[in-house]
């Protein structure tokens, strides 16, 4: 069954390994490859011109980006405190995908609270 929602997958670019690198504590023997193996998918609202996608983006992409700090750090001191869409495309890829299908129709969706 199709639902109303698009999902982006979104993947570190180098920044966000610098910046992650930079931390008090940083991760031992960190790559890009490590950030790609098992990225995060968010669900958005559908969107049906590829040109919507940018609005889309543009709507969402500090609460993404702040969660994708937070899942390597939870010191926002140390997050870039003027995060703007620039950045974020400079620091992440998106890739968007229109259609989402739920395979397993007869059991509801869980939210869990990050």
């Amino acid at each position: 069954m199709a639902i109303n929602r698009c999902v982006a997958i979104v993947k570190a670019k180098q920044p966000f390994l610098d910046w992650a690198k930079g931390l008090p504590d940083p991760p031992t023997e960190i790559t890009l490859a490590t950030f790609h193996v098992d990225s995060h998918a968010y669900l958005l609202p559908e969107f049906e011109m590829v040109d919507d996608q940018v609005a889309i983006l543009a709507e969402f992409y500090d609460e993404i980006f702040e969660q994708e700090l937070t899942g390597w750090c939870t010191d926002d001191k140390t997050f870039p405190t003027k995060r703007t869409l620039p950045m974020f495309e400079e620091w992440f890829d998106v890739e968007f995908h229109s259609t989402v299908l739920d395979m397993i129709d007869d059991e509801e969706i869980e939210h869990d609270p990050y």
